[in-house]
């Protein structure tokens, strides 16, 4: 099967798979608000996915490295099935069952993951070197566009149909994904034949120690932990900006919101344009970037600024970050998809995406803590200086020369 053909089938699986969980996402989250009027239920069904990925940490890489990934990708998709079709029989459309809502994220969890994982690790198998950067664009697109669209869609069927409809139609798309991924052969046809007789913590612990053999490795998870860290400043102090100290009306508010989707967006299509050639080096300066604008956006707020003049700052901000945070996260996936032995991605993969998991949550409470107790133009300020500072100063400090894409 050509590369061509495998790039649009693994697309096509990928941006049905990522609608149908966002959309179902969005439904579970508003059943939960508006049925039990709990925020804390919302939040505690929220940090199921960081729990989750830090559970199966030690044994999901290691399995995914060793085992069939034609057999595991199936499963993962064949649980979610099977959970969503129990959820939709035994779920009542007027009284809301919080411990099964839990139950089932947990198994969409475990099943994203396992999914996720693998086909990111498996991505090197099925498209050429030279196109994987393009292809890690593209994915990123389609994921910045249903955050945009699903939860529209989500509300037009809930408005005329119910709950138990969109999971029907979340069970039809998870199944189509599932006959989509079985088109494709994402085995490792060079495996090392040492690795099938290994046990599963043996091999979670080579992981972790050729992770740490590599400075540019650990430096790149680096990146990525800070992006998300960060983005704490995004989810939690931006909104407390605008609504406390600008106070910004809803249709504002709303329109910023709509900019961070479209810089995640611009940040795609960038990605697509640059040659793959000193990657770390510009997701160097992309994070650099969200720090510099973090810190002007800061000095800003120091002084009196008006409604239109601090929407229209937040609505800069939110551009800039928006892409810079997609370049970085495209060009780091795709320098570690290519340099990094295929018989380790799918353990390097699991520590990033746990990393990615359990970051964002830990920021947000966080930042939600400080921004009440803290001077918030200190905040922006001091954020940006020590983003730009490990940045900047550690690769000197370690001596990580990201100027060249060699891994070491």
């Amino acid at each position: 099967m050509s590369t061509n053909r495998n790039k649009n089938i693994l697309l096509l699986g990928n941006g049905l798979g990522q609608f149908g969980s966002a959309m179902l996402s969005f439904v579970l989250g508003l059943r939960i608000l508006k049925s039990l009027d709990s925020v804390f239920l919302y939040s505690f069904s929220q940090i199921i996915g960081p729990l989750v990925a830090i559970l199966i940490l030690p044994v999901m890489g290691s399995a995914i490295d060793k085992f069939n990934k034609n057999i595991i990708i199936s499963l993962s998709q064949l649980a979610s099935c099977i959970g969503l079709l129990i959820f939709t029989v035994i779920t009542s459309e007027t009284n809301i069952n919080f411990i099964e809502i839990i139950l089932l994220l947990i198994v969409l969890k475990i099943s994203d993951q396992v999914l996720s994982t693998s086909l990111n690790a498996s991505t090197v198998n099925v498209i050429r070197e030279d196109e994987v950067q393009d292809f890690r664009s593209k994915v990123q697109l389609i994921q910045s566009v249903s955050m945009v669209f699903s939860p529209i869609v989500a509300v037009f069927i809930l408005d005329r149909f119910s709950i138990r409809t969109v999971l029907i139609i979340e069970i039809l798309i998870e199944f189509i994904v599932l006959l989509i991924y079985s088109k494709v052969d994402f085995r490792n046809k060079e495996s090392r034949a040492e690795i099938t007789s290994e046990s599963l913590f043996s091999l979670f612990k080579e992981g972790i120690d050729f992770i740490f053999s590599y400075k540019k490795i650990v430096f790149g998870l680096s990146f990525v932990l800070m992006i998300n860290f960060v983005l704490g400043i995004v989810n939690v102090g931006i909104p407390y900006v605008e609504i406390n100290y600008l106070n910004l009306s809803n249709k504002a508010y709303a329109l910023n919101d709509s900019i961070l989707a479209g810089g995640l967006i611009l940040g795609s299509i960038l990605a697509s344009k640059i040659p793959p050639k000193g990657s770390l080096n510009i997701a160097k300066h992309s994070i650099g970037l969200i720090g510099g604008a973090t810190l002007l956006l800061g000095i800003f707020l120091s002084f009196s600024i008006n409604k239109l003049s601090g929407a229209i700052l937040i609505g800069i901000y939110f551009a800039i970050i928006g892409a810079a945070i997609t370049l970085c996260n495209i060009l780091i996936s795709s320098w570690s998809i290519i340099k990094i032995p295929k018989d380790y991605q799918g353990r390097v993969f699991s520590v990033l995406n746990a990393l990615s998991q359990v970051a964002l949550p830990l920021s947000m409470l966080f930042y939600g803590y400080i921004f009440e107790r803290i001077n918030l133009v200190s905040i922006f300020l001091v954020s940006a200086l020590t983003l730009l500072l490990i940045t900047y100063i550690a690769p000197l400090i370690f001596k990580i020369d990201l100027a060249n894409d060699r891994l070491d």
